[in-house]
């Protein structure tokens, strides 16, 4: 990402001698990415996705933005799924054919963080505790345990 938020791809081939090799302007729409084959998955700041087809690294082109009306917190990626956690929850999507994603479900609590780990995913949340899914299916997500802490006085 380049200091004014655009996508830059460099070559680093060689550590002595890194260099750009494109640019696609996302006007200070970067956040974190995931990259899965010749696709990138990046989280936009302020709310959404940018899902951006890099198999020519020299001409990058936008194939997707989905919008989210809140930041976006994370991204995680799993085989032809995506996590992306947001103000408004965390929303997964089904990314087998990356030009038409399609929202598979919104776990509504608010994410603090995420790890996976194999077909587990932990969600932090403030209020919510710790949340532990069976993620193997993702249109059939599974509540393994949550954690919550007390208070005592």
């Amino acid at each position: 990402m380049s200091a004014n938020g655009d996508l830059e791809i460099y070559n680093i081939s060689d550590p002595t001698r890194i260099f750009r090799v494109s640019k696609l302007a996302t006007h200070n729409q970067m956040g974190l990415i995931c990259i899965k084959k010749e696709i990138a998955y990046i989280s936009k700041p302020e709310g959404g996705l940018l899902i951006i087809d890099i198999s020519n690294v020299k001409s990058p082109k936008m194939i997707k933005k989905i919008v989210i009306n809140s930041y976006s917190r994370f991204i995680v990626l799993y085989d032809n799924y995506l996590a992306v956690g947001t103000g408004k929850g965390t929303h997964f999507y089904d990314i087998s054919k990356p030009k038409v994603p399609r929202l598979i479900k919104i776990y509504s609590e608010f994410p603090g963080d995420i790890c996976r780990k194999n077909n587990t995913l932990i969600i932090t949340s403030g209020k919510a505790g710790t949340n532990i899914l069976d993620i193997s299916k993702y249109n059939h997500l599974k509540y393994l345990a949550v954690l919550v802490s007390i208070s005592i006085k």
